[in-house]
């Protein structure tokens, strides 16, 4: 009797849960209309990078959007709200899928779920939100939910031979291969490295170098910079394109120590890792294997790389939170540490919603270049005051 109501507050949990994804998701249906309305320059304005002037890196999906545009004259503003809904629908999606089939393991999960990086990071900060990694997201969120229901996953290896193409809509995708071939070896029961991993990694490797360091001229980015700004605010993403390596290692090395990059991103980090105490068991499990330890190193060494010549530390750290997340659903959850977290959380509900609340919206992950009061929301006076205030014992170099 006393197991059976258990397995109802399971269900309740997961009712609770459905529903805070609800409202998460009609806020980012808010939010990306709203970066539409005030033409955000990066939101929006990434997307849109085509091929109008030539090869560029990250162009694939604006040129279908400029097709989209030229040919039935689709406003591209609004065909990237479509493809933002698009992208977070299928990502919410597939979750709430996952968790219907961990509905037990859900009470290990509360604070990465009602963390602000894993499902609201572009609530809380829309200028780094509503980028193009939420393609990643909802395909990784696909192929965990399938992984869960059958062994020797045929999407997995589809997509792995696709990768390519996914690295020509933007060549940050590069970065988080890994996650993908250990999800693989998961699911395929692999302990060592599979050969038929050789060639979709040749493949990528090759897309990656041809996206990163294909020659940018001035011409390309005046022809696509007259486009995009006829949508969006001047600037954003189209000025990095034709800068070289050296500009945006100063930039970035000039942003860090202004901007205190260390104390800010060591608080967020750590608040964040924070959520993912409770399933700690789980990633000991996946990488007890050497050789998913080293396609996660390899993520790992390729992101301290692109730290050191982009500013958006944030938007990495949460990318690999949100694969880290999905990648955990793979493992069984220790059945003793979950009914203790279960037996305390119906023991003290009231503080553990307090709890939960608190951690929500009290901090929050900036993308980058430290905390502007442009990018807030309305919680933002109080999380701007927590954040200065802890990272002001870190020095800034």
């Amino acid at each position: 009797m006393k197991e059976s109501k258990l397995d109802k507050k399971d269900f309740t949990l997961f009712y609770i849960v459905l529903f805070y994804l609800f409202l998460s998701f009609l806020l980012t249906v808010y939010g990306s209309i709203k970066v539409a309305l005030i033409k955000e320059n990066y939101a929006i304005g990434d997307w849109l990078i085509n091929y109008l002037g030539g090869f560029i890196r990250r162009g694939l999906l604006g040129h279908l959007i400029y097709i989209f545009y030229k040919f039935l004259g689709l406003n591209p503003v609004w065909q990237v709200v479509f493809w933002h809904l698009f992208f977070y629908f299928l990502f919410f999606f597939y979750s709430i899928k996952i968790f219907d089939l961990k509905k037990q393991e859900l009470w290990s999960y509360l604070l990465a779920i009602f963390s602000p990086f894993i499902f609201t990071f572009q609530i809380h900060y829309f200028r780094g939100g509503y980028r193009k990694e939420i393609i990643l997201f909802s395909i990784f969120s696909f192929l965990v939910y399938t992984s869960l229901k059958q062994k020797k996953n045929f999407w997995i290896s589809l997509i792995l031979y696709l990768f390519p193409i996914l690295i020509l809509i933007h060549e940050i995708f590069f970065i988080f291969l890994p996650y993908f071939l250990i999800l693989y070896n998961l699911n395929h029961e692999k302990n060592e490295f599979d050969r038929k991993l050789i060639f979709p990694i040749l493949l990528s490797t090759i897309s990656f170098l041809v996206s990163a360091f294909y020659p940018v001229n001035q011409e390309k980015v005046t022809i696509l910079k007259n486009y995009i700004e006829k949508f969006v605010l001047p600037e954003g993403s189209i000025f990095h394109l034709g800068k070289s390596v050296l500009y945006e290692l100063k930039l970035t090395w000039k942003c860090i120590l202004k901007c205190n990059y260390f104390g800010i991103y060591f608080v967020s980090f750590t608040m964040g890792i924070f959520s993912y105490i409770p399933i700690y068991g789980k990633f000991s499990k996946i990488f007890e294997k050497k050789i998913n330890r080293l396609f996660f190193y390899v993520s790992l060494i390729l992101t301290f790389l692109l730290m050191i010549i982009a500013l958006d530390w944030g938007r990495f750290i949460y990318i690999h939170f949100v694969l880290l997340f999905l990648l955990s659903f793979t493992q069984r959850q220790d059945e003793k540490i979950n009914l203790e977290i279960k037996k305390f959380v119906l023991k003290h509900k009231i503080l553990t919603f307090l709890f939960s609340c608190s951690y929500q919206i009290l901090w929050f992950i900036p993308h980058c270049c430290g905390l502007r009061p442009s990018d807030y929301n309305f919680m933002s006076i109080w999380i701007k005051k927590i954040i200065l205030s802890l990272s002001k014992f870190f020095p800034t170099g």
